[in-house]
């Protein structure tokens, strides 16, 4: 479970809660320090609060300081999802489009299109998994616990 530090702003009826949490400059053990790109990318887009919605089994309240998790497997299938089905379906129909077009005058021209279609297709059906996942509680954001007080 991967889990952050957030503060609950708001309540929902259905057991939700949106929480928010601060960006970091780095993993507190992280040993490539200065030479990470998180760092560098943390300080160029600034210390913005992030809000997402998160599953509230605990029962919070508006102001508390609580942790936030997600599970390991649902952040690796996801970030895979979201970067790989819309690159494999473009080069696959860019492969396909530069066979169907061999021989072709316009042989670039219909592989590009092509690409680009297959590029449509990933992110339609990435729009669909969308979603269908913010529906299933695997790859939802869950409190875990009260922070106490400091």
């Amino acid at each position: 479970m991967i889990e952050e530090e957030a503060y609950v702003v708001c309540l929902e009826a259905e057991g939700y809660a949106w929480v928010e949490t601060r960006r970091q400059e780095s993993c507190h053990s992280c040993l490539a320090g200065k030479g990470c790109g998180a760092v560098t990318l943390a300080r160029w887009m600034g210390q913005r609060a992030a809000r997402i919605r998160a599953l509230d089994p605990i029962n919070s309240q508006v102001g508390d300081r609580v942790v936030v998790g997600i599970s390991e497997q649902a952040l690796l299938k996801g970030s895979f999802v979201v970067y790989m089905v819309p690159l494999v379906c473009m080069i696959g129909m860019a492969v396909l489009g530069d066979h169907l077009a061999a021989g072709n005058a316009n042989e670039e021209v219909i592989s590009l299109l092509t690409s680009l279609l297959g590029l449509g297709v990933g992110l339609t059906w990435l729009f669909h998994f969308a979603r269908k996942s913010s529906k299933d509680s695997r790859y939802q954001p869950v409190i875990l616990r009260r922070k106490p007080s400091s």
